[in-house]
């Protein structure tokens, strides 16, 4: 089986991440998992394309929300 290991980080940076900094980060994580689940090696685990559409949908929908204020975002319970 294929492993990576990536040393966790112990401290946030203090003048935070650029937005081109952090896409690039997923973008490696991302083609990083794919070894794992590309070329159909694995059932059951992945998505189709019309359910990642949708959830992304969703996931913008409610970006903004913040679970810990209910009260201010009832939806989102």
């Amino acid at each position: 089986m294929l492993k990576y290991r990536e040393e966790p980080s112990t401290h946030l940076p203090e003048d935070g991440l650029s937005q081109d900094v952090i896409m690039s980060r997923l973008k490696d994580w991302d083609k990083r998992d794919r070894q794992f689940w590309n070329e159909g090696k694995v059932s059951g685990a992945i998505y189709g394309k019309e359910m990642t559409d949708i959830s992304a949908k969703a996931m913008r929908l409610f970006a903004p929300a913040n679970p810990l204020h209910a009260d201010i975002f009832p939806s989102i319970r």
